[in-house]
């Protein structure tokens, strides 16, 4: 497993900036780079392109998604996320359909 993408999908709140999940985030990258690997970041909070996420999901061999548990769910951005990217890949790229048959 060469190329790894790591999504930061933290939701920030005026009490809980998201310092503890950027730094297991950081922590995760700087070991994998010292370990030769190809690293990439996407911050869901952040402004990100369907395509481009698209291009980052097929080249990477692993993704790890760090995120806290809110009300046992995953938080919003990352929701949106996976789901805006997920849906758009279904096209053939990701995934063919949905899985359901008759």
């Amino acid at each position: 497993m060469r190329n790894i993408l790591i999504i930061n999908g933290h939701q920030p709140f005026a009490s809980s900036p998201g310092r503890l999940n950027a730094a297991y985030v950081a922590r995760a990258n700087d070991w994998l780079n010292s370990t030769d690997r190809d690293v990439r970041l996407i911050d869901v909070a952040a402004s990100w392109d369907i395509e481009t996420e698209i291009r980052n999901q097929l080249w990477a061999d692993l993704i790890l998604l760090q995120f806290p548990l809110n009300s046992m769910a995953a938080p919003w951005p990352l929701k949106r996320y996976l789901d805006e990217v997920y849906t758009a890949g279904m096209d053939g790229r990701l995934a063919r359909r949905d899985g359901r048959t008759r």
